[in-house]
Order: structure tokens, then sequence, then C-alpha cells
């Protein structure tokens, strides 16, 4: 099996250094059920393509990822199909195992395989030797027995990676945007609120009161929750550097849940995987939690990719603050700590 060396490619977006430091991090590739059996999957990770295919669909352990290049004459894979769990390329007639060694000619050079893991559904890769930070354990994310867990489809944002988390934790706009679904610009007003750190230097959370104006209840019957105000308690996780977690009180003592993981496609391009749970109408359909989120994140996403710059400064001096970024300031200061700069400040 040839691993893959953590290099940037050379059409990469960003600075070599910085993209080592991601490299080493885990991120989402593709939500597990999405690979279909028999086919491969073409995704894009810090400007290398790559290729997941699923060698026994019966297995989480049976996922592979690799570079998506053929080491005879450099053709993607994009003809391959898996055939009993081996990849066979039509157009050079060799097969490939899932440790990426090449069957069909064994003394020629195989596939570069990528570390994966699957965790939350989701199968992840890691481009380095070893990885720097661990995931979120979230175990309820395998709770479907006291939770009715939902997704959405993968979005691609033109947007960096670390613009798309800041918003996702970003409390002050939330009046002003989002009139559509629940914002509420009668009571705009944010309550202070403090950071607390989480275990191992991994992240950071809080919580705030916020007066939700419902455009539709949470509950079943909809009709008794359209217009009014519901005081909620928003409850944020930051687990450094991509992966984020909300968990929404509401007064009847139900909460739903959303979870954000984010990818760096590019340096200006990132994939989104959102799942969300919710502890009411467990029998109840999917589509109006899905709708409401998807609404959600469409007055979101034209405001985003309108920032500039693309990333977020580092530089705490370079944009201006109010009291209600203090989870943005201390998100910008902990990526500088990680030792970026270039790939999220121009």
């Amino acid at each position: 099996m040839s691993q893959v060396v953590a290099q940037p490619p050379r059409a990469s977006s960003f600075d070599p250094t910085d993209w080592r430091i991601l490299a080493a991090l885990w991120h989402p590739l593709a939500f597990a059920e999405d690979v279909a059996p028999g086919q491969t999957l073409a995704l894009r990770l810090l400007d290398l393509d790559l290729r997941l295919w699923c060698a026994a669909p019966a297995s989480a352990d049976a996922f592979v990822t690799v570079l998506d290049l053929c080491p005879l004459r450099g053709s993607n894979l994009a003809g391959c199909r898996v055939t009993d769990g081996v990849l066979v390329n039509p157009h050079t007639g060799r097969s490939y195992a899932a440790d990426g060694a090449c069957l069909s000619h064994p003394a020629e050079g195989g596939l570069y395989v990528v570390r994966h893991r699957v965790t939350h559904g989701i199968v992840w890769g890691c481009l380095a030797g070893e990885s720097t930070h661990d995931l979120p354990a979230w175990p309820e994310l395998a709770d479907t027995v006291t939770l009715k867990q939902m997704r959405l489809p993968p979005l691609e944002w033109a947007c960096s990676v670390s613009r798309e988390i800041e918003n996702f934790m970003d409390v002050a706009h939330l009046s002003w945007l989002h009139t559509g679904t629940f914002g509420n610009r009668e009571r705009p007003e944010i309550p202070a609120y403090q950071l607390e750190d989480l275990p191992g230097g991994a992240g950071y959370h809080f919580a705030i009161r916020y007066p939700r104006r419902s455009v539709e209840a949470h509950t079943e019957d909809s009709a008794t929750g359209a217009g009014q105000v519901e005081d909620l308690t928003l409850d944020y996780d930051l687990h450094l550097p991509f992966c984020t977690r909300l968990v929404i009180h509401f007064p009847d003592g139900t909460h739903y849940r959303i979870y954000n993981f984010a990818a760096p496609v590019s340096r200006r391009r990132c994939r989104i995987f959102m799942r969300m749970a919710r502890d009411f109408d467990l029998g109840g359909s999917a589509e109006p939690s899905e709708d409401l989120q998807r609404r959600v994140l469409a007055e979101d996403q034209p405001m985003v990719e309108a920032q500039r710059p693309e990333e977020i400064p580092l530089d705490l001096t370079e944009e201006f603050h109010i009291a209600a970024d203090r989870l943005s300031a201390a998100y910008r200061r902990a990526l500088r700590d990680l030792g970026l700069g270039h790939p999220l400040s121009s």
C-alpha cells in the first residue's frame, strides 16, 4: 500500500506550510450512506482530487479513499467500477485491492491510499501520516431510539471554511438576517456570555438566551406556534477547528440539535456536512425540520459568500468587533495558535 505523502499539489491555493497543517486534520469527505455499491465518488479536499468507494457495504471499515490518480499514464479513476471489492480501471486493464495494491500486475505501483475513518455516519480523511486533532465524541449522533436523526445533502459554498464555521457560531446576526425563519428584530440584543474551554483545549462552549419569533412551531401543532415569541436557550460547542454543535432548548423541555462539519475544498471553497436531531415528534416526517434548515442556510449563504476578505483575518485589528464577537475573537486566536496564516487571512 502506498501511503499519501502530505505534500501540496502544484495548483494548491494554500500556502505550503498552512496546507501541511490542514492536511494533518480529519476532514469530512462524504456521508457513508451516499457511497453507492459498485460506484466511486469523486471528491476534492485541500485542492487534491480523491476517489472514495466501499469495498464491502456491510462493513464500516471497508471504505477506501485514494488519490484520483492511476499510476499508469496519470489518468483519473472516473471510469472505474468496483466489483467484489476490487476497483477495475477499464482504460488500463488494471485492478486494485482495498489496500491500493495492483492485483492484475503485482510488480507495478499501486494507488495512493488516504487514511480514513467512519464516525458520525461520515467518512473522514486525513492526508498526513498522523492526525494532530481528534474528532468530537458527541455520542448522541448514534442514538436512533430517543432522537429523530436527520441530515441535509452535502452543500458547497464559495467561501473559506473558517468563514462558514464563524458564521454558524455568530449570534450577532441572528435577529437581522434570519427574519424569514426565526430572527426577532424587536429584541436584537445579545446577552453577555462567557466562553468555557472544552477539555484538553479542544474548543469552546457558551450559551445564550434568544427570543425566537416562530415562523412555524417546532411541535406537531404548527397553528399554535406561528408568529409567537419563544425564549430559547442556544447552547453552542465549537470543537476546533471545523466542527460545531448547536443545541436549542425549547421552553417545553424538548431539544433540537444541529451539527455542522465543514471541509476545505480549496482556500476559498468549502463543503458542509450538516446533521440534525430532535427529541420530539419522533414518528413524524423529517421534511419540515430539513426544509427549515435549508431556508436558514439560504439566508446565510449569499451573505457569507459576499464577505471580504474571503478568509477571516487572524489579526484582530483588521476587522471591527463587538461584545457579541467573543467567540469569533477566540476562534481567530485559536486558528493562529495552530500556526495558520495565509490560507485564512489575506
